[in-house]
């Protein structure tokens, strides 16, 4: 299986912009049919992006639960999963990564988005990740600019 990545690239945004990113990114694959795990970066990113899940859009509905790597995940009823750690190899379709650097399970799934704040920091680790996952699947990613 190859790895498709797809960085996004908030041109404006607020102190949550890459936040709100993810969750939007999260209900468009949802709503397309595909498993998410939404890869947070801390145990309280996870809490928040479990509020902002119910939160981020009006009239949405996104299913999902935090990992929990003891307790088996039923994908039908959770599509979208949240989580801070390598998940079992039972998620392999869609992962949104926030995390700093490129993880080493990205190469589990068969798409990896990343979403990308605005500021200048942002946008200096979303360079090395690019570099890197250039490097680690022989293609660049995918770019957009919203």
């Amino acid at each position: 299986m190859s790895t498709t990545v797809v960085f996004y690239f908030l041109k404006q945004s607020d102190s949550d912009g890459k936040l709100r990113l993810a969750c939007n990114l999260a209900n468009t694959a949802f709503n397309r049919g595909h498993k998410v795990y939404l890869n947070a970066s801390s145990s309280e990113m996870c809490d928040v992006l479990d509020n902002l899940l119910w939160t981020f859009a009006p009239n949405s509905f996104v299913p999902h639960i935090i990992y929990d790597r003891n307790k088996p995940v039923d994908l039908e009823r959770f599509p979208v999963v949240i989580g801070h750690s390598q998940p079992s190899d039972q998620f392999n379709d869609v992962m949104i990564s926030l995390h700093q650097n490129v993880v080493e399970y990205a190469q589990q799934f068969q798409r990896v988005i990343e979403p990308v704040g605005s500021t200048d920091e942002d946008v200096a680790i979303a360079q090395k990740k690019i570099s890197h996952y250039t490097t680690l699947l022989g293609t660049e990613p995918t770019k957009h600019f919203l």
